[in-house]
């Protein structure tokens, strides 16, 4: 695999004398129980550069911002899970600190340097093909078939993605499609919070690739279909609180509350009606994401429930003359009859939707529209809804 890393170089002045040489600071550093172990383990030789007139230049094999996965990988021993990254990294800075600090004690060195250097790890530790990184990271959870059967699956908050039916609720495509490939290596990247599933950056991009393959081998769907189109999405508007009021009216109208319960708590009246867990609205329960941005495109491509399906730009065409009475708009799987808003929202609060409501167009307004302008409106109240969600679940709003 390419290993090539840029450093940083690090300098040590002394005073009238030439200072030590490269071996005996080699030999100093080596001396050391610790660092000679720590190059044994990993095969990094911590390189001494420089020994001349005081300035001692050591070399690392990563830059602080941007630990190298192969290191860490050959600290860890394999296998390596990334969720302990940051303890790794410390590991092996506190390496590089100490032999600065050996080198520092030689006499005549007065200051040490850093510079970045490549690294190749012992053994030469080569890219994973998608059938290993899946039975070391993803078979647990997601089983040996990818029937998402694991025997870890079930003390998981979620059931794992069943990727023999290949339903993918996190996706930039449209409702129930295939994703793209950018979109699993997203999740694979990123993880998912809510399914207690760890985001994984210990994998090269061919890896990452090779696994994505190995993924669509489970389904006969990546044969016969091919991933969805990408749904366009409009750029934010400006976080207002008027922006917070819109959504808690497009909430209320779109009758979110009767699945969602009116303050995200999953406990609406129709929620046991549905047949598939509803979670409460809330920071670790958003499946896919806790940004504005996620959630607004989980609005508008839906995701593999048939309860959650995308809103449309005809549901948020909020018009005056049927909403007035009914308070509801018309959208598949509400009963306003049988479960009226009168039980679950206070009468201020619904005084306050039916001030709003009196502010919309009428049909014949939005009739005379251009397309554009009732699509933006439209828009804007899908952009108001996920931020409300994000105010649902204690998050502030932000790109």
């Amino acid at each position: 695999m390419n290993s090539t890393r840029t450093w940083i170089t690090l300098l040590i002045v002394v005073c009238g004398c030439s200072g030590p040489s490269r071996e005996s600071i080699r030999e100093a550093l080596l001396a050391d129980p610790d660092i000679a172990a720590f190059e044994n383990r990993t095969g990094f030789e911590i390189p001494v550069f420089a020994a001349d007139r005081g300035y001692i230049t050591l070399g690392r094999p990563y830059p602080e911002s941007a630990p190298d996965p192969d290191l860490l990988r050959a600290i860890a021993d394999l296998p390596l899970d990334l969720t302990n990254a940051e303890e790794l990294t410390e590991r092996a800075e506190t390496m590089f600190r100490k032999a600065g600090g050996i080198a520092a004690a030689e006499k005549g060195v007065q200051s040490v340097y850093w510079r970045v250097v490549d690294f190749e790890p012992p053994g030469a530790i080569g890219e994973r093909s998608g059938e290993a990184v899946y039975a070391e990271l993803c078979a647990t959870c997601h089983g040996d078939d990818g029937f998402g059967d694991g025997p870890s699956a079930d003390a998981l908050p979620f059931p794992p993605a069943n990727f023999v039916v290949a339903d993918f609720n996190c996706r930039s495509t449209a409702y129930r499609t295939l994703p793209e490939d950018a979109d699993l290596i997203g999740t694979i990247t990123e993880g998912l919070l809510a399914a207690e599933m760890p985001g994984n950056v210990s994998m090269t991009p061919g890896e990452l690739q090779s696994l994505v393959a190995h993924i669509k081998q489970f389904s006969r769907r990546w044969l016969d279909e091919v991933p969805g189109p990408v749904v366009p999405i409009t750029d934010p508007p400006e976080i207002a609180p008027e922006l917070f009021d819109e959504g808690r009216y497009t909430y209320m109208v779109l009758g979110c509350w009767q699945c969602h319960g009116p303050r995200g708590d999953g406990e609406g009246p129709m929620a046991h009606l549905i047949d598939e867990p509803i979670r409460p609205l809330k920071r670790d329960q958003l499946r896919c994401g806790t940004t504005l941005r996620i959630l607004h495109r989980t609005l508008i491509t839906g995701t593999s429930s048939r309860f959650m399906q995308p809103v449309e730009n005809a549901d948020l065409t909020f018009i005056r003359d049927s909403l007035e009475d009914r308070l509801m708009a018309h959208r598949e799987h509400i009963d306003a009859e049988a479960y009226p808003m009168q039980d679950s929202y206070s009468e201020t609060e619904i005084a306050q939707l039916r001030d709003h409501i009196a502010t919309l167009p009428v049909w014949r307004q939005i009739d005379r529209m251009p397309a554009e302008e009732v699509a933006s409106a439209a828009a804007h109240r899908r952009w108001a809804l996920a931020a409300y969600v994000m105010s649902l679940a204690g998050l502030a709003p932000a790109e």
